[in-house]
């Protein structure tokens, strides 16, 4: 299974496993919170999820659409 790895600035690492469509966010920060975006209409299509300081997953994804991961700093302890 072929595995696509993004990376950035950010310590995360962020997976693009085909087979079951689904990507994985590993290393998340607990004063972050993760959701999903349509890269094309920029519209949410998963709820955000607060870093819990291991990894997040958003799967059930459809294979004929592109996503961003959209990243809200400093959440607090507060739902997001």
């Amino acid at each position: 299974m072929k595995q696509e790895k993004f990376s950035s600035e950010a310590p995360e690492e962020v997976l693009l496993i085909p087979k079951p469509r689904r990507i994985e966010i590993n290393e998340t920060l607990s004063q972050r919170a993760y959701g999903l975006f349509d890269t094309k209409t920029e519209t949410q299509v998963k709820d955000f999820v607060k870093g819990n300081g291991g990894q997040i997953e958003f799967n059930d994804l459809d294979s004929n659409m592109h996503y961003d991961v959209g990243v809200i700093e400093n959440i607090g302890e507060d739902k997001p």
